[in-house]
């Protein structure tokens, strides 16, 4: 049951309320219910149902010092360098010719492998979040959509028209 699969644990989720990714420890996760504390000191209470829909990674166990725990699992996300080339790769090797929706750690296991830590899911997720034009999150949600390549030529064509009205206003 879910309850005891992530009580206690360090994860990076959706933070609820907010659309942004954040670390946080799970305090507690009994009868269909959770509390969570985030990295930034937020407390949440949320059913499992929406800490399961919002799961970026699962980090381990907090241990006795959460805080700290919390601390090191950021400076382990930190330390994994995704770039633009990493994320071409990965658009290269996923994209069709329409979106495609992907959780974190199936991208994470198309770039760095089946073996790829929880800190390759949580940068890569922070990664896509923030490139906006090969891949992106859903909002709300821990999916992150692979832009299909017919969409990103659509977008770039519309880009394109709207500079050169731009242009042509001046």
């Amino acid at each position: 049951m879910a309850e005891s699969r992530l009580a206690g644990r360090i994860v990076d989720i959706v933070e609820p309320g907010k659309d942004r990714l954040e670390l946080a420890w799970v305090r507690e996760a009994a009868k269909g219910k959770a509390r969570i504390r985030t990295a930034g000191g937020r407390e949440h209470a949320l059913s499992i149902g929406a800490l399961e829909a919002a799961l970026i990674a699962d980090h381990g166990p907090a241990g006795a010092d959460a805080d700290g725990a919390l601390a090191r699992r950021a400076a382990d996300v930190a330390r994994v360098a995704v770039d633009a080339v990493d994320l071409d790769l990965l658009w290269e090797s996923l994209a069709g010719d329409e979106d495609r929706e992907e959780t974190a750690a199936s991208l994470a296991e198309a770039l760095f492998g089946s073996a790829a830590p929880p800190a390759a899911a949580s940068a890569l997720a922070r990664a896509a979040e923030a490139d906006g034009d090969r891949l992106g999150r859903r909002s709300g949600r821990a999916v992150f959509v692979v832009f299909g390549r017919g969409a990103r030529e659509r977008r770039r064509r519309q880009a394109e028209q709207a500079a050169a009205r731009e242009a042509a206003e001046i």
